[in-house]
């Protein structure tokens, strides 16, 4: 039996609140209505099929992804576009999102190789709307967005993974991030205010 599954960045509720407002404004505007379907959220492994019997091996990898990358202040700003069939609200190239991401691709590659890869390049962002946008309103509808402005941030320290029952999405599961940064011989060598002291001089 297989099971429906997807890996996301979900932000706190009242960004999430704010961002679904306007999904719902351009869905009421423009009779798109496709993106309201999943929660507000940043793709980090689209969705993909897996038998239901490895559930337990994913959600251990995935624990094991959290350790070792670090939660990360992330910047919302502003919307751009894909070709003529998305609209969406651009997020920050973050390095430790980029290294999550990367982590969680390579975890597929090897543990699931037998799971549809991404292919498409990683272009963080959290949809308005999609697939149902008809072409001939299309740059229409992104040229009332394009001037438009909007800016939020948080400090993401999770990403989750989501299941499809039949008639929706669920949350699974979080996984915390939860990893340290990196100590140099330097930073066990020298205490912290001769640090600041070296770095000033």
């Amino acid at each position: 039996m297989k099971g429906l599954y997807f890996i996301a960045i979900v932000p706190p509720k009242e960004v999430a609140e704010r961002i679904h407002q306007i999904r719902l404004e351009f869905a009421e505007k423009y009779h798109s209505e496709e993106a309201l379907k999943p929660p507000v959220h940043l793709t980090l492994k689209e969705p993909f099929k897996m038998d239901v019997k490895d559930e337990l091996i994913l959600k251990r990898k995935l624990s094991f992804i959290a350790t070792q990358h670090q939660h990360f202040k992330h910047i919302l700003k502003d919307f751009d576009r894909f070709q003529k069939h998305t609209i969406y609200i651009n997020a920050e190239k973050h390095p430790f999102l980029l290294g999550l991401k990367k982590g969680i691709k390579k975890t597929f590659r090897t543990n699931f190789y037998h799971v549809e890869q991404d292919q498409m390049p990683f272009n963080p962002h959290y949809t308005i709307a999609y697939r149902d946008i008809g072409e001939h309103i299309f740059d229409m509808a992104f040229a009332d967005y394009e001037s438009k402005k909007f800016y939020a941030e948080f400090e993401c320290d999770e990403f989750i993974l989501f299941k499809h029952n039949g008639k929706q999405w669920h949350n699974m599961k979080a996984f915390k991030l939860c990893g340290m940064p990196e100590i140099t011989l330097f930073d066990q060598l020298v205490p912290e205010k001769e640090q600041k002291q070296l770095i000033k001089a």
